[in-house]
């Protein structure tokens, strides 16, 4: 029975490792973070628009906390998200990486609203330009967002109407990056050409990964059948049995 059960997880281990060799690993997390807000911008009325230019350092931007503010009323008018290369989207929906609409009963009052969107490639290093719009909206019936009055964030800045202006909206943005057994190899021969210490370092490193793979699925199936082996020659045992 213990011998069997060994297999199992044994089994489990190899299809475990397999997997991630195959399909890689996601990975996710903030990318840039600019929560200063020294007030909100007014109200986003029709025809209008707020918008912050950004840089991320990762590939995969998959979404945007936007600090926004419904005034604690139930505004009716959706919200159009959109995501471009910078310094502004166009007029047209075919230079948008993202474009989402958000019901106005979504927008988070005096807190993030969560966009989420399928993962963007090509992101990292690039300048990108978010805007949100609100067709339609009027005094009284519009959200607005939070920002910051002086320049903050180092990579962007606050953009109204398709014109930068000083400040910076109050946001963080996240990416997603799957690493396949390809990527990682790739980057091991790109550093280790550059790196030979590195090399020497990762290379152990790799090795003592391995050496400890492959005990931990070797070792306990070897000292099972070296118990059922003793158990099987032991006199006493065979005198009970």
């Amino acid at each position: 029975m213990v011998a069997y059960v060994t297999r199992m997880w044994n089994w489990r281990a190899v299809l475990l490792i397999t997997s991630f060799l195959l399909t890689g690993c996601t990975v996710s997390g903030v990318d840039v973070e600019q929560e200063r807000a020294s007030g909100l911008a007014g109200e986003l009325l029709d025809g209008h628009s707020f918008g912050q230019t950004f840089a991320p350092q990762y590939d995969g931007l998959y979404r945007i906390d936007l600090y926004t503010a419904t005034y604690a009323r139930d505004n009716t008018h959706p919200v159009i998200f959109r995501v471009c290369p910078a310094p502004a989207c166009g007029s047209g929906e075919e230079a948008d990486l993202a474009r989402l609409e958000i019901p106005s009963a979504e927008i988070s009052n005096s807190g993030p609203t969560v966009i989420t969107f399928p993962p963007l490639a090509g992101t990292a290093g690039q300048t990108l330009y978010f805007s949100i719009e609100s067709p339609g909206s009027v005094l009284g019936d519009a959200i607005t967002i939070y920002r910051n009055e002086t320049d903050v964030y180092p990579g962007g800045q606050m953009v109204v109407d398709g014109q930068p202006t000083q400040g910076d909206v109050a946001f963080i943005a996240y990416t997603k990056e799957t690493f396949t057994l390809a990527d990682v190899w790739n980057d091991f021969t790109s550093r280790a050409s550059q790196d030979r210490p590195f090399f020497t370092f990762y290379g152990a490193l790799l090795a003592l990964l391995l050496a400890a793979t492959v005990a931990a699925l070797v070792w306990p199936s070897r000292r099972s059948a070296a118990d059922t082996r003793d158990a099987q020659s032991d006199p006493i045992a065979e005198k009970e049995t």
